[in-house]
């Protein structure tokens, strides 16, 4: 599919820019397979973590709740509704922060008069009723899942690629 994007050349406003971005699928909401295999980066960053409340989380606590055959959701099983909300949210900022702008697929557009570069983000973590789900767009590079977490190993050696956090 394509979008198309007007911008206002800042060399020559009277000039602007017709661009078309290109999206290959919508994102999908990840399976629990692709999710046990995200879980240990998330837990690295919760363990590295400047929030002392994300840091002290018991990590038994943060689950993975399958929706569908296809589609799953982090949890934090909790009696508290409005504790879970509020972890889960700060939980997603940090992966907003070190997973998906981490992971993401270059497209540099160049004319003439200029030369710049759009960042498309392949995963998106979305928090709603408790639960936070992962959805990915294959793009460019990172065209499947395996390609985003090979990327995920070189930024985070300390979590290996089978999913496991080392004891380094």
């Amino acid at each position: 599919m394509l979008t198309p994007i007007n911008l206002r050349n800042p060399n020559d406003p009277s000039k602007p820019l017709h661009l078309m971005l290109v999206f290959d699928s919508p994102k999908l909401i990840l399976g629990e397979d692709k999710l046990k295999r995200l879980q240990p980066y998330i837990l690295n960053l919760l363990d590295r973590s400047s929030e002392p409340k994300l840091r002290a989380l018991d990590k038994e606590r943060f689950k993975i709740l399958t929706l569908s055959k296809q589609q799953a959701a982090f949890m934090i099983d909790s009696a508290e509704k409005e504790e879970s909300s509020c972890l889960l949210s700060s939980i997603q900022a940090l992966c907003d922060k070190h997973l998906t702008d981490r992971v993401t697929v270059p497209q540099r557009i160049k004319d003439s008069e200029m030369d710049m570069h759009i960042w498309h983000r392949v995963m998106q973590f979305e928090v709603e009723d408790n639960q936070m789900v992962v959805k990915y767009l294959a793009l460019g590079e990172f065209n499947n899942f395996d390609a985003a977490m090979l990327e995920l190993d070189k930024i985070y050696p300390e979590v290996s690629s089978r999913g496991q956090a080392s004891l380094v």
